[in-house]
């Protein structure tokens, strides 16, 4: 069953796939492509620096400059949402709305320990409707 304060950290994707501060942006398409994702964290060592998105990598594509040739950093976004695992998920839900973030960082003790999507969210609510219409048969 659904719980009504539902934490971030019984839905969010745990240990990310991240990419270093120094690598190109076509390294980043090939982890992209080979893990089936569309954010990347940007990490310099452990340290959560940026956030690489899949149309950050489409708006490079646009430059006569190889993606090879371009590095990650240069075109990562500095600002973050950044969230604990213990916040509530109709919160991160209603922020990443309100803001149109693509996804949270979930981050505990300076560690990325997750990370939560728009389409985690939808996920989510597929379940939630999926839920009503199956307690709609029953009554």
């Amino acid at each position: 069953m659904v719980q009504v304060e539902q934490r971030l950290r019984a839905v969010m994707k745990p240990s990310p796939i991240t990419i270093q501060v120094g690598l190109s942006l076509e390294d980043a398409r090939q982890r992209m492509f080979e893990h089936h994702i569309r954010h990347l964290p940007v990490v310099e060592g452990t340290r959560l620096v940026g956030l690489l998105s899949e149309r950050d990598l489409s708006r490079a594509e646009t430059t006569r400059v190889p993606l090879k040739l371009q590095k990650v950093e240069d075109v990562m976004a500095t600002s973050l949402y950044v969230c604990h695992p213990d916040e509530l998920l109709a919160r991160v839900a209603t922020d990443m709305a309100n803001h149109r973030y693509g996804c949270a960082i979930v981050v505990e003790r300076d560690q990325i320990v997750g990370m939560f999507t728009t389409v985690d969210a939808l996920h989510r609510l597929a379940a939630l409707c999926g839920l009503v219409e199956m307690m709609a048969q029953v009554a």
